[in-house]
């Protein structure tokens, strides 16, 4: 049958390859990944992205179907602004009241480059009295913890596990800052 086909591009070779020890094979093994997809674009009759920098990618290696940015947008009915009680959420995972919230709520995987936060806190630690929280649940959740244990003091990172969508927008309602490390993170590039 003649219909039409549209893809969406919302990942990256890189992240593919990250954990996989290729050593010296990694970039071109990159190269011929992002050949295959934008030979495969251009064989569809649309294309999206959730950023017009994710376009950007697939254009500057020769996409030539149409195509244009689409994002992935939010639900509004679950993730809204609402009263969150700071002080009960905070003692509920036992974080003093006066520490700032560095957030990051995802999957903990190697491509999110949670290690790169953890490794930031003792530089963090010097001009704020912060604490780091996981919400999310994943491969890497282990090692993150043992990470953070090899910090001084280790009590400054919280890994909450995997929580429901009612526990999770009480966490997005405490003020920022929020985190998004990886490089390679199409969502979080401005265009």
């Amino acid at each position: 049958p003649n219909f039409p086909i549209l893809a969406t591009h919302p990942y990256l070779p890189e992240n593919w390859v990250l954990n996989l020890p290729l050593g010296g094979l990694r970039q071109p093994i990159t190269n011929f990944l992002w050949r295959i997809i934008v030979n495969g674009f251009n064989r569809c009759n649309y294309v999206t992205a959730p950023t017009q920098t994710a376009l950007d990618l697939l254009i500057n290696r020769g996409l030539k179907s149409p195509h244009r940015p689409v994002s992935n947008g939010v639900d509004i009915e679950q993730f809204h602004p609402r009263k969150t009680d700071r002080k009960v959420l905070l003692s509920r995972y036992n974080i003093p009241e006066s520490r700032r919230i560095i957030l990051y709520a995802g999957r903990l995987e190697g491509e999110k480059r949670i290690h790169v936060i953890i490794d930031a806190l003792p530089e963090l630690k010097k001009q704020h009295d912060i604490h780091l929280v996981l919400v999310g649940a994943g491969i890497m959740k282990k090692s993150l913890a043992e990470q953070a244990e090899k910090l001084e003091p280790s009590y400054r990172v919280t890994l909450t596990g995997c929580l429901a969508t009612q526990q999770k927008t009480h966490w997005n309602n405490i003020p920022p800052p929020s985190a998004i490390p990886p490089a390679e993170r199409l969502y979080a590039l401005p265009p």
